[in-house]
């Protein structure tokens, strides 16, 4: 994620309050990873072999893991400040959008004795699901172990949402908007990527009396569709004023607001490892590793842009300038470690 929430000392010059460039500034939320921290999931697969020779099969399985989420929220009326940092392509300097400013008697605060209080949130989400369905033919095969060719089709998806609310209420001592007025922003942007490739590879395992050991190494080939959605909105309510909402939030503007859909190639190798014992001569057990690896990815994160035009701001009365926020898609990787505990019963 890129900073989205800043404060600053009690005493900052409004100017340069949480802005990046400044030293005093620290970032509350943001400016770091999310969402990559151990999750849960579920793996089921189930096959077929034909014949009584088993040379060739079919093989099918489903995985998911369970939605990653992280929240962060803070409120203030005036202290501490808190803050919305973006890049001002008016000025060409860091700026903010004041979310929390104090009253101060301070010299330097003078002129701004009560500015705003108000609320800010980040929520983010990310999840993962696949699938697929595999052919088998056997390379090898004796009573102590096989080798098979695997062949076939994989789909996976990765979906990542990243969506930021403020709640903001104008207080006595500034001179834009009545006091009392209030501004409901929020700005939201969703990836959604799936992936649809054909699958090469092998698959083997081992016996050793009681013990197996077996591995896996395929590699998928094909198109990953990215879906990238940006919206936003700004609720003004003043007193005595109709209630009015615009498009568009701080980041997301009538200048990248849409749905934006693309293809492109993608690649996705899969390793797995497991060691397990046979409990019978149908039921096993087994522990496991794996390491799967997308390429061409599209992030909700990475779709935020901090470029902002503030005449694009709500409600728009003097727009002048570029169109920015932009949207340019940008791509990254993907990888997951899976630790695995299972059982398979053969029949």
């Amino acid at each position: 994620l890129p900073p989205l929430v800043t404060t600053a000392p009690v005493g900052t010059p409004r100017a340069s309050a949480g802005t990046l460039n400044n030293p005093a500034t620290t970032v509350l939320y943001g400016g770091d990873s999310v969402n990559d921290n151990f999750r849960s999931g579920l793996r089921v697969s189930g096959g077929w072999y034909f014949g009584q020779d088993r040379l060739h099969g079919i093989e099918g399985d489903f995985f998911f893991l369970g939605s990653s989420n992280s929240s962060f929220a803070a409120s203030s009326t005036g202290t501490p400040i808190l803050s919305r940092p973006f890049n001002n392509t008016q000025t060409g300097r860091p700026d903010v959008q004041l979310v929390a400013f104090p009253g101060s008697p301070d010299v330097q605060l003078v002129a701004f004795p009560g500015v705003l209080a108000g609320s800010v949130s980040v929520d983010t989400s990310s999840s993962i699901i696949g699938g697929g369905v595999n052919g088998l033919s056997a390379l090898c095969c004796d009573p102590c172990g096989r080798l098979d060719l695997v062949y076939g089709y994989r789909y996976f998806n990765l979906t990542d949402e990243v969506t930021i609310r403020e709640n903001l209420i104008a207080l006595e001592g500034q001179s834009r908007v009545p006091a009392g007025s209030q501004f409901l922003i929020q700005d939201r942007f969703r990836t959604s990527n799936n992936f649809n490739g054909g699958v090469l590879g092998v698959s083997g395992e081992k016996k050793y009396g009681k013990w197996f050991v077996g591995g896996r190494a395929t590699i998928a080939l094909g198109s990953n569709r990215q879906v990238t959605e940006i919206s936003g909105s700004t609720t003004i309510v003043a007193p005595g004023v109709p209630r009015m909402t615009y498009a568009g939030g701080l980041l997301t503007q009538p200048s990248n607001i849409g749905t934006y859909t693309r293809d492109v190639f993608a690649v996705m190798p899969e390793v797995g490892l497991r060691v397990g014992c046979n409990l019978t001569d149908r039921l096993k057990v087994f522990a496991g590793y794996n390491f799967l690896y997308l390429s061409n990815v599209a992030r909700a994160s990475e779709q935020i842009d901090l470029r902002v035009n503030p005449t694009l701001l709500a409600p728009r009365t003097n727009v002048s300038g570029g169109a920015f926020p932009a949207f340019t898609p940008k791509t990254s990787d993907f990888w997951a470690h899976g630790v695995s505990l299972g059982m398979q019963f053969t029949f």
